[in-house]
């Protein structure tokens, strides 16, 4: 079941206790995108960016909120995560399209290109495809209706593309008239990890290995040692139960991880998780990790450290996915069957 047409929507309230982040008005944006949820209702994925001011660097700043603290709650699922088909190699850039930061995610088949990026100013998905012919890479770009919307065109600093470090070029509008320089910067590659337990049990995990050292390295630590401890886990399970089952239907699990917001002092990090196991379909899950870093330190944020104490934070932001669901139809919500969220429900979140 999909959710229905990508779109954004603001929301300016003042909430008793949300405010109390930093005693400002808050904005809740409601983002609906298409995506997989559960067999009998659709899921409430909430995701949390914490806009502050620049002088707390590890939380990151839009325009019209500079100086100010930000609340976004984006009532959906994980949004720019992309299926890697065999023999594809993936990256991730951050960089500037003239003076606006932008964020690519880019996965690359012999000398095919495609993927995302977005302005940090609005974190809104622009999707991208082209080609890169030695060291020349050529994207066009299109929107949420498919209208051709601009052109990077630009050079690698090293050819092939995983020893591309840079590009830099123009990126211009579809008739040329406006023109900006850009510049991506590699951040991380992503890696793939697959177990298997004869012809009927495997688990495959694509994760992001950060490339730009320091701190970053800890958190490559933390990715590459949880997907090799969830693999044995799944691997090990699936053993046991075909050890005790004569007709087991085999058991497969994936496990796709996308970065969704990189800094150098915040890292947010989104995982997609299936697995069949049986039955007449398989099921899919989400999991996240958030971290800030300050100088060689790491610390995995919880959703409760975003928050004051006492800013029941809990409850504000069930009653907002609750009043989300029920717009979009979701069937345990309209029934009655569910009048709220629990604090697990709201653990994953995205920065």
């Amino acid at each position: 079941m999909k959710i229905g047409s990508c779109y954004t929507k603001f929301v300016k309230f003042l909430a008793a206790g949300l405010t109390n982040i930093v005693n400002l008005s808050a904005v809740i944006t409601s983002r609906r995108k298409n995506t997989y949820s559960s067999v009998l209702t659709k899921r409430c994925i909430i995701f949390i960016v914490l806009v502050i001011e620049e002088k707390m660097k590890y939380f990151r700043t839009i325009g019209l909120f500079t100086a100010y603290a930000c609340l976004l709650a984006l009532l959906s699922v994980f949004t720019y995560a992309q299926d890697r088909e065999p023999g594809q190699e993936r990256y991730y850039y951050t960089g500037s399209v003239g003076r606006y930061s932008v964020q690519m995610d880019l996965a690359a088949d012999t000398g095919d290109l495609r993927g995302t990026y977005y302005y940090d100013s609005r974190g809104i998905p622009i999707e991208v495809s082209g080609n890169i012919d030695k060291s020349e890479v050529l994207l066009s770009e299109t929107d949420s209706n498919g209208k051709f919307t601009g052109i990077f065109k630009g050079n690698c600093d090293k050819a092939p593309l995983d020893k591309c470090r840079t590009i830099t070029g123009l990126w211009s509008k579809p008739d040329g008239e406006e023109r900006l320089p850009f510049r991506l910067g590699k951040v991380a590659d992503y890696k793939e990890s697959t177990l298997k337990h004869g012809d009927r049990i495997d688990s495959s995990s694509l994760y992001p290995q950060f490339v730009t050292g320091g701190a970053l390295n800890l958190i490559n630590k933390k990715l590459k040692k949880a997907v090799s401890a969830n693999q044995k886990k799944f691997i090990s399970e699936a053993g046991s139960n075909m050890a005790e089952d004569a007709s087991f239907p085999g058991w497969t699990e994936s496990r796709n991880y996308s970065i969704e917001y990189y800094s150098p002092g915040l890292v947010s990090i989104a995982g997609e998780v299936y697995a069949y196991t049986g039955g007449a379909h398989g099921n899919t899950q989400y999991v996240s990790s958030n971290y800030s870093i300050d100088g060689s330190s790491v610390r995995e944020l919880k959703l409760g450290d975003l928050f004051r104490n006492g800013s029941n934070y809990e409850k504000t932001l069930s009653e907002l996915c609750v009043a989300d669901l029920k717009k979009q139809g979701a069937g345990w919500i309209v029934n009655g069957e569910i009048k709220s969220l629990s604090a697990k429900d709201i653990s994953v979140f995205v920065i």
